[in-house]
């Protein structure tokens, strides 16, 4: 390394003197080491005494030891060193120290020597007196420290080991200090020799044999004498140790002669101590010195429950707080959350406080005897502040608490609000009274209705408000069996049930406690048997309405009294099963007893000579419940004979059961076991027990009825089967709101309150609306929407009747629509209620078997029963039959008994068809013509005015009419047979279709017309025999002959299209009519010409068909007449046909191809 200061290094490493410079062989090195150690004085003695030295500082402590150790050199040393134990070095004699050449920086002669020195630590005079004196009188050479450090240097067991061999083994000079070894007082005797690299350096001895001093006591011991060899005559030697505190004292301070003894409350278990321990909370000491606490409930199950508890000041207030230091056992009690049961410590019971020290205090809506505070119930109901809380047994004003959850009033005293009871007035019975008299007035309208309703007569719209007001019914139920469901509501969720539980038949509202002391099996066959006396107010009503209003026909009337009592146990089904199966709706309390929901004084399953209650009320459930499960097997027993009574047409069977059916369209009355089936299932969840079981049930009954209602739309009405799944639907999604209810703190309870609440109005909304349409419909709507049903048989005057229908529709004076069967058939049991509610007029199209159709005549019963207009066209084949056919209705119609599903009789459609005889009749003629046509309307637009029996001739001629009515010259034709009044009104009913569509409306072609030149296209109604009419022949012929096209229209479904073999007959018969029209062409050419016809996709245009229909196949025609796709027939006339031999075949045609042409 580099030389400090101004000294020069040849190599950067030593610096060589001048004695030695100009042969570094020659130089002695000289070597010292940290930052240059004496380097100085080195350099100056090297030249003041011309010394042969290379000098050089080494570069680190571990070089400079081993250089000194390996080499013979000079260096840079001190003694006593540990590092010179092996080297054994020579010093280097040089002149001595001489002051004055130091100050001024000459360093040729010695450093002035250091003397060795003597350190103790500061206070060991006083604390340590004889060490303090050995170490002061302690006088060691250089050798003894030398061969110390020698010891040093080759022990293993550390500095105090060594210093310890160093004093035994030189015992001359130890002994003097051990004689002077006398501690005085607070101090004690002392081991240096162990500890002593440790933060404790000695260790305290209880005899004077280890003795290295004295020192003072440490806290946690105290000082005491110490005597040796003091008996007579011995050399005695005195002094003083420290011992240890032993347990049950402690000493926290230095020099003391006796330890504190640990007071009451306190305590120490160990030695040496130098504090007293508190006892911790649960444990005391009730005398001195104690060496452990002592456990509260020592010896008892629940020791770990107990506590050391004392009152504080909080808030104003004195609370317990838990206690250590605890000198006496008074302090001993139950931690808090535990109460004392049986000198047992138990944890708190849910609707406790239980502050400690065994005080309980009940929360607000539980209540606990104060016989046995630790048996709990909860305070269920709306009524829940009758169990204010506070002391055991401490109920609201006027309460029993003697009474299981303050649940009972006082005698004399009734529930008033917020819990409390207060004293019966005058006017409480005022609320029985109100309930019996409106539950007579509901039990005498159930009859009215059922007596005096008559199925054929009601109106569509009276009909949607009773299916409404039974599904508002119904609804309610089950709503009240969804406040059956155990869950906390806010408001006002909370109300609105409180509200719904009026429809289970619950008496408490009724302020039955002042007529007297009440037992709750009272109350409960009160409430069950008050079906009973339904029953017993219904018969006393049918009994008076039959003597009053009908003579006393008792037998006769008896359909009446079973289907106004099936109607009251149908509508109030769910809340009869509730009030009969309530002794099985148990709620749990925290005492792990249970108590019958709606009698909470009664505890479930304690059967005991002392208490029956529930037995006996389960008892009388049971007997009770033969009665809706007798109406359940009844309903399915009426379900399966059924089909039978139809078919037998047993309308008593029917009236007597209608309560069952009228809902219900016909192929679906199976559904009334369905719905009754779900208002019983729904009626015995509340019995369930745990709330999660409850909300599943509920949705596996919901659920499926759901479906079965929406596949199948069972209901009567679409507005009935929209009300029914839309509340049902609703209902499904109030469970979902109560299953997320059930035990989850993070739910806002207001917001799901609120959201029930909107969901229960939407549902009542729906309901309530549909009764109002009913109502609206049937009271306050302007007037019947249909001015004209037209009722008719379909093969026999359903296109007459479409005819008819365009007719009046067209017709500027009719503002109203006009109504034919055939628009909607989607539900045939619909027409009944269009003509009872919705129509002014019935127009009968008498045709030849219009008697014989049982939807007709259902038709003409219906408008009878409800006062609609009826008026008779007679049509030419029509003859009205002999009294003979109407006695015989049954056996010459057997599908009449399709309408006892209707409540129509057989004897009932024969009045009906007696009475259809005497309606004002039109006679139409038989010739369908325009004319007549219009003859007939204007007749039907004033038969309010005829007479009963009145008849009315329409006459006129068609060709005449359609003369002036439509233009010659048109390029479109429409032929039909005209001797046929069906295939006339379709042609008829086509030229009115096309004619709002086509600027050149197509003409009808009668008997007497010919084709005109102008006639491009023939639309030709194809109807059964329509090829042997000569005017339609005559025409087709003329066609051919234009080469004009000619496009296919079928109007009948029973139409054939020609086969070969009716080909072969129309080549027949076709020259006669061709003769008759004056056409000159041959047989054969006149069936190639059919053939050719039916070379054209025909259409169908069936005026039997919707309207809807028929105007898509209109305008298929329109198009197909005006785009030019028909083509022309296309017949070479120059080339005519041979005529058909008879026994020719068309098959072997060869002038021209029949085979080639009739594929």
């Amino acid at each position: 390394r580099t030389c400090p200061g101004r000294l020069v290094c040849p190599d950067d490493y030593w610096w060589l003197s001048p004695a030695c410079r100009q042969n570094s062989s020659t130089c002695v090195p000289f070597i010292t080491g940290g930052d240059g150690w004496l380097l100085e004085h080195a350099v100056q003695r090297a030249l003041a005494y011309s010394m042969p030295l290379a000098v050089g500082v080494s570069a680190s402590w571990g070089h400079y030891l081993d250089n000194t150790a390996d080499y013979d050199i000079m260096f840079y040393s001190w003694e006593p060193a540990l590092h010179l134990i092996d080297v054994s070095p020579t010093m280097v004699q040089y002149p001595l120290n001489n002051p004055e050449q130091h100050l001024v920086g000459n360093r040729q002669t010695l450093d002035k020597m250091v003397a060795l020195q003597k350190f103790v630590a500061k206070g060991m005079s006083k604390k340590s007196p004889g060490v303090f004196h050995f170490v002061s009188s302690l006088d060691l050479g250089m050798s003894a420290i030398m061969a110390a450090l020698q010891d040093k240097k080759q022990a293993t067991d550390g500095t105090a080991a060594v210093a310890c061999r160093w004093i035994k083994s030189n015992a001359a000079l130890v002994e003097p200090w051990l004689q002077t070894m006398k501690c005085p007082e607070g101090q004690g005797m002392i081991d240096i020799s162990s500890g002593m690299e440790t933060s404790n350096p000695f260790q305290f001895l209880a005899s004077h044999d280890d003795a290295a001093g004295c020192t003072q006591c440490t806290p946690g011991r105290f000082s005491t004498p110490y005597r040796h060899n003091c008996s007579e005559g011995g050399s005695c030697f005195e002094s003083r140790t420290c011992e240890k505190c032993q347990p049950g004292r402690a000493q926290p301070r230095y020099m003391q002669d006796a330890c504190d003894v640990c007071e009451a409350g306190t305590y120490q278990n160990d030695y040496s101590a130098t504090a007293c321990s508190t006892c911790g909370v649960g444990t005391y000491t009730d005398h001195v010195g104690a060496s452990v606490c002592v456990q509260c409930g020592a010896n008892k199950t629940t020791e770990k429950n107990f506590a050391t508890m004392k009152k504080v000041l909080v808030g104003g207030s004195l609370r317990w707080a838990f206690k250590d230091a605890t000198a006496d056992n008074t302090s001993c009690g139950c931690s808090s959350d535990y109460m004392e049961v049986d000198g047992e410590c138990i944890a708190c019971t849910t609707g406790l406080d239980c502050p400690g020290m065994g005080d309980i205090v009940v929360q607000p809506s539980f209540f606990a005897p104060a016989s046995n505070p630790s048996s709990v119930f909860r305070c269920y109901g709306s009524d829940q502040k009758r169990c204010p809380g506070g002391e055991p047994g401490t109920c609201a004003t006027g309460r029993r608490t003697s009474s299981v959850a303050c649940s009972l009033c006082e005698l004399g005293l009734k529930a008033g609000e917020k819990g409390t009871c207060v004293t019966c007035s005058g006017g409480d019975s005022l609320p029985l009274v109100i309930a019996c008299l409106v539950g007579l007035l509901v039990l005498i309208v159930f009859y009215t209705v059922v007596d005096t309703s008559n199925p054929v007569a009601t109106s569509s719209a009276l009909l949607l408000v009773a299916i409404a007001g039974s599904q508002m019914c119904t609804l309610l139920q089950q709503l009240s069996v969804f406040g059956s469901i155990d869950l906390t509501w806010e408001a006002p969720f909370d109300a609105m049930l409180e509200f719904l539980a009026l429809f289970t038949f619950k008496l408490d509202y009724l302020s039955l406690d002042c007529l007297g002391e009440l037992t709750p099996l009272t109350m409960y066959l009160g409430r069950v048997f008050m079906v009973v006396i339904f029953l017993v107010v219904m018969v006393l009503v049918h009994i008076s309405t039959v003597l009053i209003r009908h003579k006393g026909e008792f037998m006769d009337r008896m359909p009446s009294l079973t289907g106004s009592v099936g109607m009251v146990f149908s509508a109030f089904f769910i809340s009869i099963v509730s009030s009969m199966t309530s002794p099985f709706m148990c709620l749990s309390h925290p005492n792990s007893m249970e108590t019958v929901r709606d009698y909470p004084d009664v505890i479930c399953w304690r059967w005991t000579t002392h208490d029956s209650r529930h037995m006996d009320m389960i008892l009388a459930g049971s007997f009770a419940v033969i009665m809706p499960l007798g109406f359940v097997t009844g309903v399915i027993c009426v379900i399966c004979k059924l089909p039978a009574k139809l078919m037998g047409g047993d309308t008593r069977f029917l009236k007597t059961f209608r309560f069952l059916f009228f809902r219900f369209r016909p192929g679906c009355y199976w559904y009334v076991v369905v719905f009754v089936m779900r208002s019983l299932l729904m009626a015995i969840v509340p019995a369930l027990g745990m709330q999660m079981l409850q909300i599943m049930a509920l949705q596996f009954i919901l659920l499926p009825a759901l479906g079965i209602t929406i596949g199948f739309m069972p209901w009567s009405l679409k507005a009935a089967n929209a009300m029914d799944i839309a509340s049902t639907m609703l209902l499904c999604m109030l469970v979902i709101v109560f299953a997320l209810f059930v035990d989850d703190s993070n739910i806002d309870p207001e917001a799901m309150a609120t959201l029930c609440v909107i969901l229960v109005s939407v549902g009542f909304a729906v309901l309530v609306l549909g009764i109002g349409y009913g109502i609206v419909q049937k009271f306050l709507r302007s007037g019947r929407p249909f001015g004209y049903f037209i009722c008719h048989h379909k093969l026999g005057a359903g296109n007459f009747a479409r005819l008819l229908k365009i007719g009046l529709q067209q017709t500027p004076a009719l503002k109203k629509k006009v109504f034919v069967d055939s628009d909607d058939l989607s539900d045939l049991s619909n027409l009944f209620g269009y003509v009872g509610s919705d129509t002014d007029t019935l127009v009968v199209l008498c045709s030849k078997e219009i008697l014989t159709r049982p939807w007709c005549m259902g038709e003409v019963c219906t408008a009878r029963m409800s006062g609609t207009l009826v008026v008779r066209v007679a049509l030419p084949d029509f003859q009205w039959p002999d009294e003979s056919f109407i006695e015989q209705y049954e056996e010459r119609v057997p599908d009449v008994r399709t309408l006892t599903a209707y409540g129509m009789s057989t004897e009932l459609i024969q009045e009906s068809v007696r009475w259809l005889e005497k309606r004002p009749t039109v006679v139409f003629p038989e010739q369908v013509s325009a004319l007549a046509l219009k003859g007939l309307i204007d007749r039907l637009l004033v038969c309010k005015s005829f007479g009963e029996g009145a008849v009315e001739t329409v006459t006129g001629n068609l060709v005449a009419t359609m003369s002036s009515a439509i233009k010659k010259d048109g390029k479109y034709a429409i032929l039909a047979d005209s001797t046929t009044m069906e295939a006339a009104c379709t042609a008829l009913v086509v030229q009115k279709l096309l004619a709002p569509q086509m600027d050149d409306p197509p003409i009808v072609l009668q008997q007497d017309d010919t084709l005109l030149p102008s006639a491009k296209q023939i639309c030709l109604i194809c109807s059964n025999g329509v090829f042997h009419t000569a005017h339609v022949v005559g025409a087709l012929a003329i066609a051919a002959q234009r080469n004009l096209s000619v496009l296919p229209l079928v109007s009948e479904p029973s139409f054939r299209f020609p086969t070969k073999d009716m080909i072969h007959e129309i080549a027949a018969s076709s020259p006669l009519l061709l003769q008759q029209c004056g056409v000159e062409m041959s047989g054969s050419t006149f069936a190639l010409v059919v053939v050719r016809i039916f070379k054209e996709i025909a259409i169908e245009v069936n005026p039997q068909d919707t309207e809807e229909v028929l105007a898509m196949r209109t305008k298929a025609v329109r198009m197909r007449l005006m785009g030019g796709s028909v083509q022309p027939l296309g017949i070479d006339l120059k080339q005519e046909a041979k005529p058909l031999a008879a026994d020719d075949t068309l098959g072997n045609m060869t002038t021209p191809d029949w085979d080639k042409e009739f594929q």
